[in-house]
């Protein structure tokens, strides 16, 4: 804490100069620093041959993305193997928080009407950021896609999907201009599941006479259905000097949680567990310029979740009889302030206040709230090739309980107040256009999430509050050569953390066993190079791409000398992993093809043969194609255009969590077809 106040008073007294900087609003003279850049950022072409973010992150560098397998199953993200609980998740500059287990699933969010999807390791350089942004270990930003009207007042785009495991989705988009300032935007969409598909099971044992009995069969994946619908409807306007948003978002859903494949008799269901989801919320964002040195931004959201899980035992009968409804409020706002003293020298400042709530119908139970805030506060230098950012945050939690002690137990015991300090400093120097260098230090702090420590059958009241401490070098070079574009980068990192929180699936995707491990040592590098040709080329003519990233994650053990799993890979991290991505564009044709290769990992912190999970190799080949232009019967209807998704096309068998096997070859086609315009 010390050093951070010592560089703000440093960076502060300064002397400044250099040339002014671009406007961000109308006659305010507010820059965006990009004191860092993205990770990995994933292209439009790749967001419009997905279906939802999970699998547009695939193969991003020091990411893990965790997919329980089907159309249901979870899909989270690890970044550099700090969990995913450390990744804050923003949906246009707004928090997305899970009400289930603190983990975001992506594989909810589609990636129609997405603009972009940024992932920020340390900290984003964006301008009023919230407190909570300053003090997450990494944040991925979904950015969605905004209205843009020529003479026309209206803009319709629909498709439809279909494909392997009876996939059906059919989607709609409606944008209206309201008025010169105002537009809305409508979206619904729905997708049906069966989420079947066949997997090959295999299991040996030795007997004590030698001989080696089991099985090596094929079976089929089932209860792993998703019937869901979203509808958004989001209105967005300006006003002098400033600009606004509001939207609304239902989300409905039921689906089955296959459960994992373990050794029993073919007879018994592998799982007839139960879900239904209904998460709704409002949120909206406001943000306003005062002059030529002064900006800010009010934030805003209210969410209701509800969850109905029941595990069906007269179908199941090793289930454990459960049929419980969860809901849960959540309410959060958020300032945010922007001082500009001079072209090179700004100060930042934001403050969250959030509330959580939580009930449920089952006996005894705590019914936990939970008031938290936090303050956040930055000093930004912005020279010609130097450019620095400092900045701490303190985030505090209370929680009450409307329950007695008797009631209460373990929970009543629990510490109610628990706070934690955030401090950053994030360097880059670019010397030269081809040259950039980079890199940061940080310490975030997370504290137990609601969920982890009171949700029935997964929380755990003795965990202890999670803090990371990350270091990180980047370099990266860029060399233009006419027509081509290469591109090498190498980071390295370094992470410390205590008390890691460690969740892992039971019997099901719903009930999992939550633990601390003392501490956890990260070090990882990841290196990319990269080769485009005609990036810059017109519409039409040949372009293509080249790229192989390949990434070294160690995540050691170290709480207890004696322990077996000392010095040992904590669960599900792999030491390597690649990506090979190629890819091409000429007149109407454009396709792609992505391999990613993982290697071994352990599903337990004891490394022992019985906990490996194999390594695996997967391809993937997109292949869209746009109709000509004379072939529109209305002429304001834009060509139609499909797409071809070919996942796994090699059939590999493969596990990314352990006893959840994934699907082989399988195959979705679009067809999609906008009318009026289009959005960016």
């Amino acid at each position: 804490m010390v050093p951070l106040v010592a560089i703000l008073v440093v960076l502060a007294s300064c002397p400044v100069s250099g040339q002014e900087v671009p406007d961000t609003l109308p006659a305010a003279r507010v820059a965006v620093h990009r004191v860092a850049v993205p990770s990995d950022t994933v292209s439009a072409e790749r967001l419009r041959g997905t279906v939802n973010v999970a699998e547009a992150l695939k193969g991003t560098g020091g990411l893990q993305v965790k997919d329980y397998g089907g159309a249901g199953g979870l899909k989270t993200v690890d970044v550099r193997s700090l969990g995913s609980a450390h990744t804050a998740v923003f949906l246009d500059g707004i928090a997305v928080d899970n009400a289930r287990n603190a983990q975001v699933d992506l594989g909810r969010f589609s990636t129609d009407g997405m603009s972009a999807v940024s992932l920020y390791n340390g900290q984003a350089p964006m301008v009023l950021m919230s407190a909570r942004e300053y003090g997450s270990a990494s944040v991925l930003y979904l950015e969605s896609a905004r209205p843009v009207f020529g003479r026309e007042r209206d803009h319709i785009r629909a498709h439809v999907r279909g494909g392997s495991f009876g996939t059906v989705s059919p989607s709609v988009t409606w944008e209206h201009r309201l008025g010169e300032r105002t537009a809305l935007r409508t979206e619904l969409e729905g997708i049906a599941s069966n989420g079947r598909y066949p997997f090959r099971a295999q299991h040996f044992r030795q007997a004590e006479d030698g001989s080696w009995r089991g099985y090596d069969t094929t079976l089929v994946r089932e209860n792993g259905d998703l019937a869901s619908l979203r509808a958004e409807v989001r209105l967005s306007g300006s006003v002098p000097q400033g600009e606004w948003t509001a939207r609304a978002y239902a989300y409905l859903s039921e689906r089955g949680y296959p459960g994992p494949v373990v050794r029993r008799p073919e007879a018994v269901p592998m799982g007839a567990d139960r879900q239904e989801d209904g998460d709704f919320f409002l949120q909206g964002s406001y943000r306003q310029g005062l002059g030529a040195r002064y900006l800010f931004q009010l934030r805003g959201k209210w969410a209701e979740i509800r969850t109905h899980y029941a595990t069906h035992p007269e179908r199941n009968p090793m289930a454990v009889p459960y049929d419980n409804h969860y809901r849960q409020h959540q309410g959060y706002v958020s300032a945010a302030h922007l001082y500009v003293l001079s072209s090179v020298f700004s100060l930042h400042g934001a403050t969250d206040l959030g509330y959580q709530a939580l009930d449920a119908d089952i006996r005894q139970f705590t019914r936990p709230s939970r008031w938290s805030v936090a303050a956040a506060g930055a000093a930004r230098l912005d020279l010609r090739t130097l450019h620095a950012t400092a900045s701490v945050q303190y985030a505090r939690a209370s929680d009450r309980f409307d329950a007695s002690r008797e009631s209460a137990g373990a929970f009543y015991r629990d510490r109610r107040v628990r706070d934690g300090w955030a401090p950053a400093l994030m360097l880059s120097y670019e010397p030269w256009k081809w040259l950039s260098i980079s890199g940061f230090v940080k310490c975030s702090c997370r504290m137990p999430s609601f969920d982890d420590l009171y949700y029935t059958l997964l929380g755990n009241s003795d965990l202890r509050p999670e803090y990371a401490d990350q270091a990180d070098l980047a370099v990266r070079l860029n060399f233009p050569a006419g027509p081509w574009a290469f591109g090498l980068s190498a980071e390295g990192w370094r992470n410390r953390v205590t008390d890691k929180i460690i969740a892992l699936p039971t019997a099901n995707q719903f009930r999992w066993s939550m633990y601390n491990i003392g501490r956890v040592d990260v070090t990882g590098a990841d290196v990319l190079l990269s080769a485009r040709y005609g990036e810059k080329a017109r519409s039409g003519m040949f372009r293509g791409g080249l790229s192989l990233r390949y990434t070294f994650q160690r995540a050691l053990d170290h709480t207890t000398p004696s322990a077996l799993s000392y010095g040992q890979q904590i669960p599900y991290i792999p030491r390597h992993s690649a990506t090979l991505s190629a890819d091409v564009a000429w007149r109407a044709w454009s396709a792609e093809w992505t391999t990613l290769l993982t290697g071994r990992r352990f599903s337990s912190s004891v490394n022992l043969p019985e906990y490996a999970v194999a390594p695996w190799a997967t391809s993937d080949l997109r292949v869209s194609y746009r109709f000509a232009a004379a072939a529109r019967p209305v002429p304001a209807l834009s060509p139609l255009t499909l797409r071809l998704s070919l996942n796994n096309l090699l059939g590999a068998q493969y596990e990314i969590v352990r006893g959840y096997p994934m699907p082989g070859v399988n195959l979705l086609v679009t067809a999609a077809v906008a009318f009026g315009g289009e959005s960016r």
